[in-house]
């Protein structure tokens, strides 16, 4: 139910504020991508997908929300392969205890149209978000915070310059930044020069 009221609210403020336009072609927009991405980081929390007897956020990176093999040794696709393919840098092979689905070869020639995805790698106070919580070496869980962006695709030359932002607060920035990717959220996004895209509804 909550990811349905999510996704919902998440329709409302794609229609009522003007930030990442959808192209000619089926397209998701930046608000639509994260939208999906918190839902999967809600459940993925919620059912501990990865079996580590941790109820966290996956901050490895975005494919991984579709692609961890997870308790019944099938991938936990709980976003989308389309989604999962925008990934600017997926993980794959395996990180740790956690194994991922192959999906290179499911990409197509269209993915190049999309939004470019990436976690952020620092929170505000300059802190990787990724941690170790589960022991095996590897630190790529956050018990209660994540953060990622959007950038232009190759296809997306109108939107060239954008880059938008958004963590587990679900407030949607963006800011004309040459659309380069964001390696530390802002502290004070106003103050930096990023334009509030309005918030994705609660749980």
């Amino acid at each position: 139910m909550r990811a349905r009221i999510l996704l919902l609210a998440c329709g409302a403020v794609c229609a009522s504020v003007g930030c990442g336009r959808r192209g000619t072609t089926d397209h998701l927009t930046p608000r639509a991508q994260f939208a999906a991405v918190i839902v999967a980081q809600l459940e993925y929390q919620r059912t501990d997908a990865d079996n580590n007897g941790v109820a966290d956020f996956w901050v490895g990176d975005i494919a991984g929300l579709a692609t961890i093999i997870g308790k019944d040794d099938t991938p936990i696709r709980l976003i989308g392969y389309n989604i999962a393919h925008c990934d600017a840098h997926p993980i794959g092979g395996n990180a740790g205890r956690v194994r991922f689905e192959d999906i290179a070869s499911r990409r197509s020639e269209d993915d190049s149209g999309q939004w470019v995805l990436a976690v952020i790698p620092l929170d505000c106070e300059g802190r990787p978000y990724a941690q170790d919580l589960d022991g095996d070496g590897v630190p790529q869980e956050n018990l209660s915070s994540f953060a990622i962006c959007a950038t232009p695709g190759p296809l997306l030359a109108t939107e060239g310059r954008l880059t938008y932002i958004v963590d587990q607060r679900r407030t949607i920035w963006r800011k004309d930044n040459g659309g380069l990717t964001v390696g530390q959220f802002p502290k004070d996004p106003l103050a930096e020069g990023w334009v509030e895209c309005g918030k994705l509804a609660p749980d």
